[in-house]
């Protein structure tokens, strides 16, 4: 949240932690969801923003590359801090996906 208007365009920035707190070993891929083209949003305060993060499923049953994903860190494009999400998650094949950022309601239209 923000006390003054500003300009979000693009991907967030996304650190996955496994759920022992260690920093997970995944490649974090982007990819386009909903639009194939990435507009800028003036955000006004309380507004809210939103992305897509998606992990793989397991390619069956005893898939041993599936990791549990306990904490997220999100950094927006343009800011420096972090915003720590709790979560219980988990991705399989090395892989977790995010999706560029829309404001809330975008898709709504």
């Amino acid at each position: 949240m923000t006390l003054a208007a500003c300009r979000v365009a693009g991907f967030p920035l996304v650190r996955a932690y496994e759920s022992t707190g260690r920093l997970a070993q995944i490649h974090i891929e982007r990819r386009m969801f909903a639009d194939d083209r990435i507009y800028a949003y003036t955000v006004t305060p309380g507004a809210a923003l939103f992305f897509a993060l998606y992990g793989n499923p397991p390619r069956g049953e005893f898939d041993r590359t599936c990791i549990g994903i306990g904490q997220v860190d999100i950094v927006l494009p343009g800011d420096s801090r972090a915003i720590d999400v709790t979560l219980a998650s988990g991705t399989c094949g090395g892989k977790l996906t995010v999706s560029q950022i829309f404001p809330v309601g975008e898709l709504a239209d």
